[in-house]
């Protein structure tokens, strides 16, 4: 456990383009960039699973794009890559800031969609250390993470490896401690439905900084900052409908000052402007492939703002 204390306080340093480190973020149903199996996902099956996991997922596809930018959403993922060079796991914490990695790891791959808050227990820590905090799974899990990634390479039925990696999830919480906090649950909920932080802290009738102290520890950020996160998750997911209306609308729709605000935002999470993607629809809206946001315009991660 000390060793991971000392690996989570480390600065994050998230991989660069063509690096060995990448992550997905899956929301549920399925995508595909071209070709092969396209995303296979579920809830899980285990009550006690469920308690922390919003979706396991398995895919096995095709990609031709060179850069692959994530959008942040306030949650945490684990990645196991199964495909040489990529054969690898990787715990991501709740991210806040918007990485660019090599989507070579999409050929064929198998991970976890955490819900808010979901990957504390599983560390044994509070969420606020592992806000973009990264971890190579064998940190963790020791050798049984090289063991499960050899295992989960040979097989071939992506209803078996989802499976056997939610009946390795269950072994691995069963020693764990799942304490829910009832305050940070509602509050939590009723922020991803669009109320605003007064308003949730006043719905609680609590001290605000009660609230929020014991959100940070188990959601890992900030009301605030959460709350902006969420926003921001809504406005990418109606500003890529085919259907999508002028930025000025959607700036009022969601509670932005103005269109200025919204860019501002907009820039702050993710380094684009959100006319870049304007009316570009596409089933998995966090993920932002090279040539959606021109090849001269893309964004580095080591200038990302959080």
């Amino acid at each position: 456990a000390g060793r991971v204390v000392a690996l989570l306080r480390q600065p994050a340093r998230w991989p660069a383009l063509g690096g060995d480190q990448a992550m997905l973020t899956i929301s549920g149903g399925q995508r595909n960039y071209g070709g092969g199996v396209p995303i296979l996902s579920h809830s899980p099956r285990s009550g006690l699973v469920r308690a922390v996991v919003d979706t396991l997922w398995y895919c096995q596809i095709d990609v031709s794009h060179a850069a692959e930018t994530v959008l942040p959403t306030g949650r945490a993922q684990l990645v196991l890559g199964l495909s040489h060079p990529h054969d690898q796991a990787l715990v991501v914490g709740p991210t806040s800031q918007a990485i660019v990695i090599d989507p070579g790891l999409q050929r064929r791959a198998v991970g976890v969609a955490f819900k808010p808050g979901g990957l504390a227990p599983l560390l044994r820590h509070h969420g606020a250390e592992l806000v973009d905090q990264r971890l190579d799974l064998e940190q963790v899990w020791g050798r049984t993470a090289s063991s499960l990634i050899g295992e989960l390479a040979v097989a071939d039925n992506p209803d078996l490896i989802l499976d056997r990696l939610e009946a390795e999830l269950v072994h691995q919480l069963s020693a764990a401690q799942l304490e829910g906090d009832p305050v940070v649950d509602q509050a939590e909920q009723q922020i991803a439905l669009g109320y605003s932080v007064d308003d949730v802290v006043s719905a609680l009738e609590m001290d605000r900084r009660a609230v929020a102290g014991r959100f940070r520890r188990r959601i890992g950020l900030g009301l605030k900052q959460y709350s902006r996160l969420r926003r921001f998750e809504r406005a990418v997911a109606t500003i890529r409908r085919d259907d999508a209306p002028p930025l000025a609308t959607i700036a009022a729709d969601l509670g932005f000052a103005d269109q200025a605000h919204l860019t501002r935002e907009f820039k702050s999470f993710s380094g684009l402007t959100p006319g870049r993607l304007h009316g570009l629809s596409t089933s998995s809206p966090n993920h932002v492939v090279d040539d959606e946001i021109f090849k001269t315009n893309r964004p580095r991660s080591d200038r990302l703002q959080s």
